[in-house]
């Protein structure tokens, strides 16, 4: 089976636009030929209506100066026959889609697709010009597949009149042949590769007509056996070289009335909403943890990004971003979260990539780890980050359970080049001189109102100490004394 009856017919495959582009692609560096041969994507030809007939059902309507690629892809809708087909065909007879300069030729147009062309004698005026060549052998492709027993290669037999190569000497193998394509490619190039040239040694009695079309179909749009069709070819056409051949066909019913297809490297994702993208390695194992399309995270939104920092990767979706990163892993950040990391730079700033998921705490919070700190979160105060000596002074006081949730993010600039962050029931300060010192209660009150690190008493030096109803802590120029028994509190 070279080719499956399901690739080979499906004539909706690509678009006059999408084949355009196809051709100005794979012919970027061309140059005309010294004649004034245009190149392929180039070309134009004024063409004439054909009425239908038993082979091609539907009607091909002429027109003046149309485009290779509106021939191509009127030819396949009238013929049913899949437009990749027609363009690997072109490639394999004359070389046109990637011909350039000496290499173009009228002749080449002429014998476009080799119909009427046989490799023992000149090809037949009746059927020259690239318009008639295309139409001619989609024509014909459908003669093979309208009367199946009436040609020499048959479709589920196995054919022991295929030969090696043009010249009788080589003689001929046996070949079961699986489906009716691949009997239409052996009657119409009727030849098989031999063992030679498929271990890569190719010797005189070697034929590349089949294996060549094989060979620029698998390279240019996958799988020979599989349909890669609509936006999802077009993301493969985009991204052939990292998800590999396709390894199933297009599955549609998923939700919202989307789709996928899978490939040796990954799998593309379609949704009327979101379009279609790409999901692969380890986003796409994380992806599938989190439900695939039917979880939180929904469809992807966008082609996974490289990030230049760890040749870490992002890919958005839905309800959320996905982070790879070596330090981390595949991580998704959300919501409030996601908005604090961005404010701070995402993975470029101090907090770098995720390395935890978000994990749920007390009273709706919810807290998730960064190479550098944590993001907190809790619905009275919004995501903040807590990082560095602040953080371990805070879990030193037993996180959000001892202190609380952080307030307000951290904020530097004071005096001495110290830094503050406040939390539910303190504030942790952090100066070059002293380190970190967490300051709460009545003792933090008193020395707000008096100035804090600004008033008489500086930064504190010390973690408070309690010693029964006493508790006190020192700052660079004197004691605060709090006695909890009678409220009271004392400074020398």
């Amino acid at each position: 089976m070279i080719i499956s009856d399901g690739v080979f017919y499906n004539s909706s495959s690509m678009s006059a636009g999408q084949i355009q582009t196809f051709l100005d692609q794979k012919g970027s560096a061309c140059r005309p030929g010294s004649t004034g041969t245009p190149c392929l994507r180039d070309f134009r030809e004024t063409t004439w209506t054909r009425t239908p007939d038993t082979r091609c059902t539907g009607q091909y309507t002429g027109a003046a100066n149309e485009s290779a690629a509106t021939i191509i892809a009127k030819v396949a809708t009238a013929c049913r026959i899949n437009p990749q087909v027609l363009l690997v065909l072109l490639q394999k007879e004359q070389g046109l889609i990637t011909a350039s300069g000496e290499y173009l030729t009228p002749r080449r147009y002429q014998a476009a697709t080799g119909y009427g062309c046989p490799d023992t004698a000149p090809c037949d005026a009746e059927f020259r010009g690239f318009y008639n060549q295309v139409y001619k052998a989609a024509w014909q492709f459908r003669s093979y597949a309208l009367t199946p027993y009436s040609w020499a290669h048959v479709p589920g037999r196995t054919s022991q009149t295929i030969a090696l190569h043009p010249s009788a000497t080589c003689g001929k193998v046996n070949v079961y042949i699986e489906n009716q394509a691949t009997a239409g490619l052996y009657n119409y190039t009727p030849y098989t590769p031999n063992s030679p040239l498929l271990n890569g040694r190719p010797d005189g009695c070697s034929s590349y007509g089949n294996l060549n079309f094989f060979n620029f179909f698998t390279e240019w749009f996958g799988s020979t056996q599989y349909q890669t069709s609509g936006a999802i070819g077009a993301v493969w056409q985009a991204n052939s070289g990292l998800l590999g051949a396709a390894t199933g066909n297009e599955r549609p019913g998923l939700a919202q009335g989307g789709s996928m297809q899978n490939f040796a490297n990954g799998t593309v994702y379609w949704s009327p909403s979101a379009g279609a993208y790409m999901v692969r390695g380890g986003v796409l194992a994380y992806w599938g943890t989190r439900g695939w399309e039917n979880g939180t995270l929904g469809y992807p939104t966008t082609n996974e990004k490289l990030l230049s920092r760890l040749n870490g990767t992002v890919q958005s979706f839905q309800g959320g971003h996905v982070y790879w990163s070596p330090a981390g892993g595949p991580q998704v950040v959300l919501g409030a979260m996601s908005t604090r990391w961005a404010s701070m730079g995402w993975e470029s700033g101090p907090l770098g990539y995720p390395i935890t998921s978000e994990k749920s705490l007390r009273d709706g919070g919810a807290v998730q780890a960064f190479e550098g700190g944590h993001i907190y979160y809790s619905p009275p105060y919004g995501a903040h980050a807590v990082r560095g000596g602040i953080y371990q002074a805070w879990a030193a006081r037993g996180w959000e359970q001892g202190l609380g949730y952080p307030t307000v993010s951290e904020r530097g600039g004071l005096v001495a080049g110290g830094s503050v962050q406040s939390f539910e029931r303190g504030a942790i300060y952090w100066t070059p001189a002293h380190g970190t010192k967490a300051v709460s209660g009545a003792i933090l009150s008193w020395w707000g109102a008096n100035g804090w690190e600004n008033g008489r008493l500086g930064y504190p030096t010390s973690a408070e100490v309690v010693s029964g109803a006493t508790i006190y802590q020192t700052f660079e120029r004197g004691r605060i004394t709090y006695n909890s028994a009678t409220g009271n509190i004392t400074v020398r």
